[in-house]
């Protein structure tokens, strides 16, 4: 069933199960929208048209939804035999509780899992005790918990709840070096043995709570929700071969002040081994039982909440209710942003005492909490207030809070935002540029889509043609970006491609087989548990190159959507993937559509390209990832190495459009240490300007090269090497220039300060004139002083030759890349070259 379809049975149900009441009654969108329901209102076209809210919403006290759903959901989590989902709740406002909705995908065996058991207990764990809380002896989620022992359960002999327990002994299984858990939940509040429940894929469930008599709640009180498969099969063995139920639910990262943290979503395992993973801890450690969830890697800031709403009616004063305010974009710009929201008040026992006293926004910029904003009243319902402007660089998350006349608060989700830079130390992008598009549909390689493949999987599958990965593919030369060399790309049919130094390096553009909408530009750093293929993680690839990402296809059981075509076009410098006329996948099904796009790596000039012919006509431009970045866990330096252009549509300066392209040049510099540096000139400047300050103006001072003794100079020229200092561990560039694939370096008898070539040029074939080399190339780095076999461009070497004369480097010829400057000597003055040679050899 589809989004809208499921709505209606929602609304359909939570009419019948309020009755009389439903004149006072509201929809509730899944983004938490509250929508009020007055007489005479189409149902169906309140959905369709639900983006539409007034900007006076009218205040009606009565029942209303609470969905804990903050965010779009993006798992589908696995159970099986009698497992257990559960979450804890806190009460808002006084009432009786009278649905409880949830979502499924996949239903499991028709004989065992299609019903379900809903319960309500008071909980143990809550704000302020838990897993994850402090002060508190337990770690985070996830954390294996414990279990009652149930004899009279045929299987394992175990049981989620007090109530089914033959031993009222509670069994902790927490870890933790002498320190025991404690039970979850306590006692049952209601649905005593369960309330069943037919479960219908891909639609909200409900139980009627005034079935089994009223739920009743005051404010503050923490209760449990669980969730209970039925199995009838008995026996572990038996175990792997039902067929899941997929629990709906949303995984997010959040910091350890924000309201979702820690996770409060747990799951009951029949068996020992349960988890596919439980925070780094090893599997078959893990024995059967409660365990505090959380997502699915080994991340407590990565949260998750399982799919479960609730509708209550409220019998007193309830807090107010915040209404989604337009989200925040990523954005360049860096000065305040503006955020209004509707935030409303209801008191049903006294109306004369609703109101909203004051509202504020909560905010935190890169996980460190900053000063509450005040916002101001602009009536009819409506707040304002400017969050501070803040730096290239920093991720702000931010939410409201507001306050009733009779003390009641209440705060709305979180939403972030990112301040990015429009170009970064490593590229420069020129949004203005005419690229001549390079059609390849008629020259180029087509990648079928039985080339694709799953994670972990053996050959291919109809799921691969939706997001898989094809390759190696050998570009016939090697690119480099963000300082380092590659040989072969890994094509995604959604919109990306990977690049790896060897053909056995597997780069999955999909790692967790699925189209995983919680990657980002940059991404943090890798699991130490997902290897260097990533099977099974949520990162991204070591390096990723997005001109496009989204949910795209290029073939179902139905057919085929459009082509993937590789080549170089004509121009062997260049490496072009084309995704053709390919199609699109949302909630609706998979769809037919023209979207076309490529990405050209210009292995002569550095430079990538992202060429736009067609961006589609079902919102791609607003459900993309572009841009590139290497996985720092992957990084040979504890750098960060990225360029952002541009996320779910915005910022809307970068937004992928029809006929347009962008290019994103190389910059001269690349990572430093703190202190001195042997560094050389690693491009030509696109604007001739060749001078210190302009192409290192993070230098302290200007460079220092050498002719028999130590020179100062102001600009910089191919071929020779520098001494300079900076300050900090960062990546250094400014000016946007193109490669040059060989030098001719003049050199004196005796010790010479060198510089190469864009690329990286093997010593073996440097071409001697008027003299000959006698010492091996030293450089120095963060692992000291090494002996050279290649000389990367942008860095410095020293090398002894015997008489005056020429020294040429080039390029391989099937290898014009480039690679990064780095290197320092911690002296506060540039050491005696020749001495600290003499003493490595």
């Amino acid at each position: 069933m589809g989004k809208i379809a499921s709505l209606i049975a929602l609304v359909l149900v939570l009419v019948l199960s309020t009755g009389a009441l439903a004149q006072k009654q509201y929809l509730v969108s899944p983004d938490e929208e509250v929508i009020p329901i007055r007489p005479g209102d189409d149902i169906e076209t309140l959905i369709r048209d639900h983006g539409q809210r007034p900007t006076e919403p009218e205040i009606s006290c009565g029942p209303f939804a609470v969905i804990d759903d903050p965010w779009p959901t993006n798992v589908l989590f696995n159970s099986r035999h009698r497992d257990v989902m559960g979450q804890w709740y806190v009460a808002p406002a006084p009432g009786t509780i009278d649905s409880i909705f949830f979502q499924v995908g996949n239903a499991g065996d028709m004989l065992s899992d299609s019903t379900a058991f809903v319960r309500v207990h008071s909980s143990a764990i809550g704000r302020n005790f838990g897993p994850g809380i402090r002060p508190g002896p337990y770690n985070p989620p996830c954390q294996p918990w414990g279990y009652w022992t149930n004899t009279n359960d045929p299987d394992m002999g175990v049981t989620a709840f007090p109530e089914d327990a033959t031993d009222t002994n509670w069994i902790s299984t927490y870890p933790g070096s002498g320190i025991s858990s404690v039970p979850p939940v306590g006692e049952i509040r209601w649905g005593l043995g369960g309330y069943p429940v037919r479960l219908r894929p891909n639609s909200a469930n409900v139980a009627v709570t005034a079935d089994l008599g009223p739920l009743t709640v005051e404010p503050g009180d923490e209760f449990f929700i669980s969730i209970q498969l039925s199995s009838v099969l008995p026996g572990p063995d038996l175990h792997p071969t039902e067929l899941p139920t997929q629990f709906f639910g949303r995984s997010t990262t959040v910091s350890v002040n924000d309201e979702y943290y820690p996770s409060r979503n747990w799951k009951f395992y029949e068996h020992d081994k349960g988890p596919s993973n439980c925070a780094g801890l090893p599997i078959d450690s893990i024995r059967r039982g409660w365990v505090a969830r959380g997502a699915t890697w080994d991340d407590s800031l990565e949260v998750m909440l399982w799919n479960i709403w609730y509708v209550m009616t409220v019998d007193g004063n309830a807090p107010p209710v915040i209404y989604p305010s337009t989200a925040l974009r990523n954005t360049f710009d860096t000065g305040p942003r503006l955020l209004q929201t509707a935030i409303e008040d209801c008191y049903s026992v006294d109306p004369l005492k609703a109101g909203v006293a004051s509202a504020s926004i909560l905010f935190e910029v890169n996980g460190e909490v900053q000063p509450p904003v005040a916002m101001n009243y602009l009536g009819a319902d409506v707040w304002e207030g400017y969050i501070p402007g803040r730096p290239p660089g920093n991720t702000v998350s931010y939410r409201v809070s507001a306050t009733d006349l009779e003390g009641n608060s209440e705060t709305g989700p979180t939403s972030w935002y990112t301040v990015v830079p429009f170009g970064t130390a490593w590229y420069a992008i020129d949004t203005g540029v005419s690229c001549v598009p390079v059609d390849i549909s008629a020259t180029g390689t087509d990648v079928p889509p039985g080339s694709f493949f799953e994670p972990g999987a053996a050959g291919t599958s109809p799921a691969a043609w939706n997001d898989g990965t094809a390759g190696p593919i050998d570009m016939e030369r090697t690119f480099t970006l963000f300082g380092d060399g590659f040989r072969y790309a890994w094509i995604g049919v959604d919109g990306a491609i990977g690049l790896s130094v060897s053909p056995a390096d597997t780069v999955n553009l999909n790692p967790d087989g699925t189209f995983d909408t919680a990657w980002t530009i940059p991404r943090p750093p890798a699991s130490p548990l997902c290897g260097d293929t990533q099977e099974g993680c949520p990162e991204s690839p070591k390096i990723m190159v997005a001109p496009f990402r989204a949910n795209h296809l290029i073939a179902d059981s139905a057919g085929t959507y459009g082509h993937i075509y590789y080549g170089n076009g004509g121009d062997t410098c260049r490496f072009i993937v084309q995704w053709d006329s390919i199609g699109y996948t949302d909630e609706m099904g998979n769809h037919a559509d023209g979207t076309t796009f490529r990405v050209v790596l210009d292995a002569c000039l550095g430079t990538v390209e992202f060429h736009y012919d067609d961006v589609g006509t079902l919102g791609q431009d607003h459900a993309d990832l572009s841009g590139m970045a290497v996985d720092p866990g992957h990084a040979a330096l504890p750098v960060e190495k990225f360029v952002f252009l541009n996320e779910a549509g915005f910022p809307e300066e970068t937004r992928p459009a029809a006929n347009s392209c962008v290019r994103f040049y190389p910059k001269i510099g690349g990572a430093v240490i703190d202190g001195w540096n042997l560094v050389s000139l690693s491009l030509l400047p696109l604007d001739g300007d060749y001078s210190v300050n302009s192409l290192f103006p993070d230098a302290m001072g200007r460079a220092w090269k050498f002719e028999g003794g130590y020179l100062r100079v102001d600009s910089l020229k191919p071929g020779e090497g520098y001494w300079m200092k900076f300050s900090g561990d960062d990546p250094v560039g400014s000016s946007p220039g193109t490669m040059f694939p060989c030098v001719t370096v003049p050199v004196k008898h005796g010790w010479n300060l060198i510089g190469g070539p864009s690329c990286g040029a093997p010593t073996a074939d440097i071409v001697e004139a008027g003299t000959w080399i006698t010492s091996s190339f030293f450089t120095y780095g963060i692992a000291g002083w090494t002996i050279a076999s290649t000389i990367s461009g942008g860095r410095a070497y020293w090398v002894k030759v015997a008489g005056d004369g020429t020294l040429t480097l080039c390029c391989p010829s099937a290898d014009p890349g480039m690679s990064a400057v780095t290197g320092s000597v911690p002296a506060d003055n540039p050491e005696n070259p020749g001495g600290s040679a003499n003493r490595r050899r």
